[in-house]
């Protein structure tokens, strides 16, 4: 299948993704501080409906209505530091707020 979650078993690699855009750094950074609050401080990873909430509720992106949920995709369709977080992200991890070109701030979360 060309639908991976392992890298290094895969001939095609895709993967899957949820993310929350924000172009205010105080608006993700409110954002972020609830993934840690609620999971992230205590070495836990955050359960997908709850990233998906919290995309709703703070993202900017038309993908903020469905929970962040970018869908599968490979590498080279995503901007380059956008690419480098969502595939250097373990599976089940959440990325830390970065920025980038054309917007100010992103989280990943790694499906």
């Amino acid at each position: 299948s060309p639908y991976c979650h392992d890298a290094n078993n895969c001939l095609w690699i895709f993967f899957t993704a949820r993310h929350i855009l924000y172009e205010k750094q105080g608006k993700i950074n409110e954002a972020y501080k609830k993934l840690q609050d609620g999971w992230l401080n205590n070495g836990d990873k955050v359960p997908p409906a709850e990233f998906a909430k919290l995309a709703s509720e703070y993202s900017e992106c038309p993908s903020g209505k469905k929970g962040g949920d970018l869908g599968w995709f490979p590498r080279g369709k995503m901007a380059g530091p956008f690419q480098d977080v969502a595939f250097s992200t373990i599976i089940g991890a959440t990325s830390a707020p970065f920025k980038l070109e054309y917007v100010l701030s992103v989280t990943i979360m790694r499906l």
